[in-house]
Order: structure tokens, then sequence, then C-alpha cells
């Protein structure tokens, strides 16, 4: 809700809070990341992609990672500060596509 709402506020209480896992996944292994991405609204993703406690690398059930879904949503503004993390996992279609020729 945090996420779709577009509440800064509300992200900044749950990055600062010690009782919250910000890396919890719901039903569909979406992050808050995830989830922020997909609504559109970019200042809660970008928020969320400076805070280094945001593991950027997760995958959701179809195995996407965050900037899987930028580039697919053509956010060009988030798909360039997810590239200034230094853990950026860059290669993940690579190695979805090699593990998928190995299973055939």
């Amino acid at each position: 809700i945090t996420a779709e709402a577009g509440n800064m506020s509300a992200v900044k209480v749950l990055l600062e809070s010690a009782n919250v896992d910000i890396n919890a996944k719901d039903i569909r292994q979406r992050t808050l990341l995830a989830r922020a991405i997909e609504t559109g609204n970019l200042k809660v993703p970008i928020a969320l992609i400076y805070d280094d406690q945001v593991d950027v690398n997760t995958r959701d059930m179809w195995d996407r990672t965050a900037l899987q879904l930028t580039l697919w949503e053509k956010y060009a503004d988030v798909v360039r500060v997810l590239l200034d993390r230094k853990d950026i996992e860059v290669n993940s279609w690579k190695r979805i596509h090699n593990s998928n020729r190995e299973k055939t």
C-alpha cells in the first residue's frame, strides 16, 4: 500500500525502523521495491534504491529483478540509479538464459 500510494513519509519510516524487513516479499515474491516500480511512482523506488539495506537483486516469482522491471517499464531514471549500486547484478538475463539452456 505504501509503495502503491507513493507515500514517501511512510517509506522513510519503514527504512528507519529496525523492526521492519524492508526486503519482505508478498505472495508473488515481490518486495516493496518491485511493487514500487510497478506502480509508476518513481520517487519511491529511487528512495528505496538509495538505501543499502534494500536488496536490489531479489527476484519475484517470475524470476524478475528490479533492473529487469525498470527496463521493461522503460524507467530510464530508475535504471540509472540502479546501475549506480555497486551490488547490482547486471547479467541476470544471461544467467536465466544459460540455466534454461542447460535444462534442455
